[in-house]
């Protein structure tokens, strides 16, 4: 069952962690933004990292290109998620196409257990359940299209407004229970924007629920 929305502390681990891996200083991944390196650069991704600030989707792009990795990465609800954005970042299209639909199929085998098991008790309500597997999807499609060589204006401004949408929700933080029902449809709709782009790449997109 999918996790909550992750906090940004989350958003900083993996920052660190990508960061360590790379092999490069706070400083030197500072740097890429054109910060100073002695004096602001290892401040502001120290900020990253402990989850005080979350870049914009400019300087998160930034960010990802100096570390090879996709922006969605870094946004992910859970890791398992992350870790399966990340695989799909390396793939091939056609390959990408295989995920997306096997991943597709597998949330909605989750749900329907859900479903049938809906008399038990759960520590989710069903637009709960149904706006984190939007978001999910959501994930998924960003990462297919971060994955792309080159993409249509469109696509672009697809991508970067979820992108903006996803940092949003982590920058939020805990402000009591979220308004679920309006989280799903803005994700519904950002769904929509990213299949359509990822149509005009000839990448098959998963339909929504």
């Amino acid at each position: 069952m999918p996790a909550p929305l992750a906090p940004a502390h989350t958003f900083g681990r993996r920052l660190r962690e990508a960061r360590l891996a790379k092999g490069l200083t706070q400083a030197q991944l500072g740097a890429v933004l054109g910060l100073d390196e002695e004096n602001s650069a290892a401040p502001r991704v120290s900020r990253y990292e402990r989850g005080d600030r979350v870049p914009d989707p400019a300087t998160m792009e930034k960010l990802a290109q100096a570390l090879g990795m996709p922006v969605a990465y870094f946004h992910a609800t859970n890791d398992l998620v992350a870790e399966t954005l990340l695989v799909m970042s390396r793939l091939e299209p056609e390959q990408q196409r295989e995920l997306l639909t096997k991943g597709r199929e597998d949330m909605l085998k989750r749900l329907r257990r859900w479903w049938l098991q809906r008399d038990a008790p759960s520590p989710m309500a069903p637009e709960q359940l149904q706006a984190l597997m939007d978001i999910n999807l959501l994930e998924i499609q960003l990462a297919a299209l971060d994955a792309l060589k080159s993409s249509t204006p469109a696509a672009e401004a697809a991508r970067l407004r979820s992108h903006a949408w996803l940092a949003s929700m982590r920058g939020q933080g805990p402000v009591g229970t979220p308004n679920w029902s309006e989280l799903r449809a803005e994700a519904r709709a950002l769904n929509r924007d990213l299949a359509a782009a990822l149509a005009a790449a000839q990448i098959d997109a998963p339909s929504e629920a």
